[in-house]
């Protein structure tokens, strides 16, 4: 939780210099997307001539460039506007950076960046003439101020051709983390439920980067507790700024951290008419024991997990399940180490045991990483799932087509059904 700063080490040995002291971002591009996966962010890079160093930088919704001093001094930012640079590297050439420049409406084109000016000269698009053909919609962005004196960053996708005169359902989108952001960046996800007629919000709630450390460190000890009131008042805001929004259909889906997001909040309140949980966390506790990141605990949650802290059980969902009513879907991979799969059937047999509306789809020989990297027509099947329930629950209208089955190649996929 705490900022990555840009450090320099002499060959020659000797201690590290920390170029960066005073500069209140992250060094990394932790843009939440399901174009590619985040936890392998592009190196720095040095400038021809040794002077500076170029590297990217998470900073409020967008993935920028900044550069700084070799020798250090005050990091200054290259790139302007909404954009995430996926991907940059040098030259021995010449000062000019080949970079992947991505936004809402592009899911990547390959270009020559300029370090010192930041101007972008396409070379390839790759997916041009697919998104010729595609109903690829640019999200309104808006900020919305919280009692506590803080802004959290929003973004709507609507449906396209939207008829602010009619109803619509609205999908409260919740990125995975919580060490993420959302943002400037193309994300399939959002496009296809809004595809099916549904409004999709996104935000940057407390605990995201992109907004500096203390913002990010708010909910150490305290998930469920600053992020759970950022998000429901975002959706107020969304209802107030959006009337055709129906606050009798709301959806809320979200995966990894996300999908602890989800559990928490249909622990928590029965707005949401349907909720999907992807890849999530259940019990803090087990989590830790049975994941591949338990080192996180003792800075995260305060305690190791082995103990009999009460601030395990007041921050895992599972210690609120007896309140679920929403009818919840669950997402998950069977080869996921990052969020065991018994975080998954903990909640389904409880919910199951408790008589409640719910049902299970896990995916065979997939990851953490299935919605971003994972075989073709798993990512297919989980999308078709994913915008199944909400169609069933929601009831967009215009209704979309009747939805295909999941592809045949998925079907080892084991769905327990109500």
């Amino acid at each position: 939780m705490k900022n990555i700063h840009l450090w320099t080490v002499s060959p020659q040995g000797g201690p590290a210099r920390n170029l960066t002291p005073g500069f209140d971002r992250t060094a990394l591009d932790l843009m939440g997307t399901d174009l590619r996966d985040f936890h392998d962010p592009y190196p720095p890079v040095w400038s021809v001539d040794g002077t500076a160093i170029h590297y990217l930088v998470s900073d409020e919704g967008s993935t920028h460039l900044y550069s700084v001093p070799a020798k250090g001094g005050t990091p200054r930012r290259i790139t302007k506007g909404a954009l995430a640079l996926l991907a940059v590297a040098g030259s021995k050439q010449g000062n000019d950076l080949a970079a992947i420049r991505c936004d809402h409406a592009d899911a990547g084109t390959v270009g020559r960046l300029d370090s010192a000016t930041g101007a972008f000269a396409p070379l390839a698009r790759p997916t041009a003439k697919l998104f010729d053909t595609l109903a690829v919609q640019t999200p309104e962005e808006f900020w919305v101020g919280m009692p506590e004196g803080h802004r959290v960053h929003c973004w709507m996708l609507k449906p396209p051709n939207a008829d602010p005169k009619r109803k619509y359902p609205m999908i409260l989108e919740i990125h995975g983390g919580p060490r993420v952001q959302y943002g400037a960046c193309f994300f399939h996800e959002f496009q296809m439920l809004a595809s099916a007629g549904l409004y999709v919000l996104f935000s940057n709630p407390r605990g995201a980067q992109g907004y500096g450390e203390a913002f990010t460190r708010q909910i150490v000890v305290d998930w469920g507790g600053p992020d759970y009131e950022d998000l429901m008042r975002v959706v107020d805001d969304a209802l107030r700024r959006y009337p055709e929004i129906d606050p009798a259909r709301l959806g809320v889906t979200g995966g990894s951290y996300g999908g602890y997001m989800t559990n928490w909040i249909v622990g928590h309140t029965n707005r949401f008419k349907a909720a999907v949980t992807q890849r999530s966390v259940v019990d803090l506790k087990t989590l830790l024991l049975a994941g591949d990141f338990s080192d996180d605990a003792v800075p995260e949650f305060g305690d190791q997990p082995w103990r009999d802290s009460q601030d395990y059980r007041r921050m895992s969902p599972i210690t609120y399940v007896e309140n679920i009513r929403t009818p919840l879907l669950i997402l998950h991979s069977l080869e996921d180490h990052r969020c065991p799969v018994e975080e998954a059937e903990q909640l389904y047999t409880s919910l199951k045991l408790l008589r409640r509306d719910v049902e299970m789809v896990l995916f065979p020989a997939e990851s953490h990483g299935l919605s971003r990297g994972g075989t073709p027509s798993r990512r297919v099947a989980r999308l078709t799932f994913l915008r199944d329930w909400f169609v069933r629950h929601l009831a967009p209208e215009p209704a979309p087509r009747a939805a295909a089955r999941a592809p045949a190649a998925a079907e080892p996929a084991m769905a327990k059904a109500k």
